[in-house]
């Protein structure tokens, strides 16, 4: 994972894996990104629950999930990765001023 990775698309804060040893500044761009994807994926999972977001992909005549339970695993995928990059953040050494 790289600034310019999250730059192109901030949904590879999710599906790529932070480097062993990433900088501060990644580790606050990666949780912007990962807020980004946590705010939009709930605002998808409740307009799907409320009948007003129909995924393109959605298909009833197949046996899918509703598109309700795709945002919400996004969803709870986006929030896992930013409690992640919090405690990476945590743990480490306050920067001097």
């Amino acid at each position: 994972m790289t600034v310019e990775a999250i730059r192109e698309n901030p949904w590879n804060v999710i599906a790529q894996p932070l480097p062993q040893f990433p900088s501060r500044l990644l580790l606050e761009v990666a949780c912007r990104a990962a807020r980004y994807c946590v705010a939009s994926e709930h605002h998808l999972m409740e307009a799907a629950r409320g009948g007003r977001y129909i995924p393109a992909w959605f298909n009833t005549d197949e046996i899918l999930p509703d598109a309700h339970e795709v945002s919400e695993d996004r969803w709870l995928q986006a929030l896992t990765k930013l409690e992640e990059f919090g405690a990476v953040i945590a743990k480490m050494p306050d920067e001097a001023d």
